[in-house]
């Protein structure tokens, strides 16, 4: 087991599956995955707005993802489970009120997760980004703006939803102020690990918080970027992995990125016509493109894509993301 100290930066299932793959192999207690404070979906989306707490999706997940094995597999129903309609808790996780609860008691999210870590035996570090609530705003290129992550997150189910249509950029709604655990833990980071996952509502939000993005690019850390399996509909439709590089030079505003790990794993015809149906296609590695935006760039690929039929979705196979990034650093 390797020894390095690690941040994450991410969201959703892609964050979940890359510590579900780092803890195996490197000490769960040098990782520190940072959250965001944008989610405005869903339960979490309910419990920062009726509650004031810092929306706790993410930080569910992180649990989730670094609870040892056989704890896993007894939390995973809770962690997924939601009161049903026509109870005072419909639609809720028992882990995020469980959160909030938490949050209210000790005063903030960072000490909500900590105690819920303490009372389980959870390993690793789940640190906030930011300490204070914002929400999410992308302008189109049509000149409309959405304001809150699940409204950006859910615009191609619109009826009128054209694909067309880009997001030029994204931004918060006020200023985000840096939790200096955050700060510290990318400057003092051996490898600071962009996450695969929806880029302008799950990534790319980090880099909106005041000072992170400089702290990053000014860390001593190797910079690793995780790209996607797919496109997404309404996000990155059409986009190659030098386009998602180039977003992410974009917002942290210099090429500091030293490694891009992409998957060259072949898929099945009817895999792919799976989720052309959804509008959704491979993410093309170009190769030059990618070179031509970072000459220094270790471009690493690797078989990352299985598709797990329970599941009927593409995913990275955790083990062999880790070791990919773990490769990169030895």
């Amino acid at each position: 087991m390797t020894s390095y100290k690690i941040i994450t930066l991410g969201g959703g299932t892609g964050h979940f599956a890359l510590l579900g793959g780092l803890k195996k192999l490197n000490d769960p207690n040098l990782i520190t995955a940072l959250t965001g404070a944008t989610d405005s979906g869903g339960s979490s989306g309910e419990l920062r707005s009726e509650l004031g707490v810092l929306p706790p999706g993410d930080a569910r997940q992180c649990l989730l993802a670094f609870a040892p094995e056989g704890m896993q597999k007894d939390l995973v129903n809770l962690f997924h489970f939601r009161f049903p309609e026509g109870t005072a808790f419909a639609g809720h996780s028992a882990i995020n009120i469980e959160l909030a609860a938490l949050e209210l008691i000790y005063g903030s999210q960072e000490l909500a997760i900590k105690a819920f870590q303490n009372m389980h035996s959870i390993p690793g570090n789940i640190v906030p980004v930011s300490l204070n609530q914002t929400s999410l705003v992308a302008k189109l290129s049509d000149g409309q703006e959405l304001i809150g992550e699940s409204a950006i997150d859910l615009r191609h189910r619109e009826r009128d939803f054209d694909a067309a249509v880009k997001i030029e950029y994204i931004a918060l709604d006020a200023p985000a102020f840096p939790n200096p655990n955050a700060l510290r833990a990318l400057e003092e980071a051996e490898a600071i690990v962009f996450a695969p996952g929806d880029l302008y509502t799950s990534v790319l939000p980090h880099l909106l918080v005041d000072r992170v993005a400089d702290t990053i690019c000014s860390s001593p850390g190797r910079k690793i970027f995780c790209g996607n399996l797919m496109t997404k509909p309404g996000e990155t439709d059409g986009f190659t992995a030098s386009d998602f590089l180039r977003e992410l030079v974009d917002y942290l505003g210099q090429p500091c990125i030293d490694v891009a790990i992409f998957n060259d794993a072949p898929l099945a015809a009817s895999v792919l016509g799976y989720y052309a149906r959804e509008g959704q296609a491979p993410v093309e590695v170009d190769a030059e493109a990618c070179k031509a935006l970072l000459p220094k760039l270790d471009l690493k690929l690797a078989p990352l894509a299985y598709f797990p039929k329970n599941q009927r979705v593409l995913r990275h196979d955790p083990q062999l993301l880790a070791e990919a990034i773990l490769g990169s650093l030895s």
